[in-house]
């Protein structure tokens, strides 16, 4: 209901105001984002504290319901993080829940860490929906966006959803199929930076909504977009009217212990061998979490983890 009156909202406003006002703003706000601000998403976005504590974050997150938990002792203060999450799912609820608002009260898990959630750059194409975006401290998952963010000081952290588009297409109820057995730019940044890799595990996320099976035709077309824009849409539904509200199923994500960081390398002098078994152990650690939890919190898991 909550989503239903945030859109009804948003359009009604849209029809009422927009033909006034915004072909007032348009022009002045596109002149902005090109000239002015530009760079924002790849410099640490402008996280508004007001807007991670709304209340309709919570809302959102004891509709399904979302719960945040971590494993292990508080966090370093004095060191830096990047979170990967898994599974992508078809909208990575999770992960926004989780680390671009604080209905879950991220602050108090994980006092003193500055984290940023990072999605493509494409998002922030899109006007006045990257200064939600930007508002909430989400910003682009480019490598220059990672390093600037891990620069900014001591408990820096950045959280990646690393399977992607990829990954979203494979989102069924039930299933958990991964895209990161050769996904290992992550690695390299890490190792870069001097970073502790956390590996994070949303249990639930793919049981949201079903995916429809494309056809030939379909998925084509949906390869065609992730090649030239780097995201696609699985063909989706959900419940309510319009199929489009995702299903009352509990996702619990749990945030796992820090793999201990190594010292800032200089990029050229990264060997492959290096990243290889940089990964090796984020992918040993990872399962290591998968296996600890799946028969508490993973319930209506039909098939053991996949990792591609």
């Amino acid at each position: 209901r909550v989503l239903y009156l945030v859109i009804f909202s948003s359009l009604l406003c849209s029809i009422v105001v927009g033909p006034f006002v915004l072909p007032l703003l348009f022009w002045p706000y596109v002149g902005w984002v090109l000239f002015i601000d530009r760079n924002t998403p790849e410099r640490s976005g402008r996280p508004i504290q007001w807007m991670k504590n709304l209340n309709l974050w919570k809302s959102i997150a004891s509709y399904f319901p979302v719960k945040l938990h971590r494993e292990g002792e508080e966090f370093d203060k004095a060191q830096k993080y990047i979170f990967c999450y898994h599974p992508h799912g078809v909208i990575s609820f999770g992960a926004f829940l989780s680390f671009a608002t604080n209905a879950l009260d991220f602050p108090a898990l994980f006092p003193g860490i500055n984290l940023r959630l990072l999605t493509l750059a494409v998002n922030f194409k899109m006007p006045f929906t990257r200064e939600l975006l930007l508002s909430l401290g989400i910003c682009s998952v480019s490598k220059t966006s990672i390093v600037n963010h891990l620069a900014t000081g001591p408990g820096a952290a950045v959280c990646i959803v690393t399977g992607g588009a990829a990954e979203s297409l494979q989102a069924k109820p039930g299933t958990y199929q991964l895209t990161l057995k050769h996904r290992k730019g992550f690695a390299k940044v890490a190792l870069q930076t001097g970073a502790c890799l956390v590996p994070v595990f949303g249990f639930g996320e793919n049981d949201v909504f079903d995916i429809s099976k494309a056809s030939s035709f379909a998925e084509s077309v949906q390869k065609t977009i992730k090649r030239y824009l780097s995201f696609t849409v699985p063909l989706f539904h959900g419940t309510g009217i319009t199929g489009l509200l995702p299903y009352q199923e509990p996702i619990f994500v749990v945030v796992g212990e820090p793999i201990k960081p190594r010292a800032p390398r200089d990029p050229k002098n990264i060997t492959q061998e290096e990243i290889d078994d940089l990964h090796a152990a984020y992918m040993r650690a990872l399962m290591d979490l998968y296996n600890r939890w799946k028969r508490s919190v993973s319930f209506n898991r039909v098939e053991s983890l996949r990792v591609e």
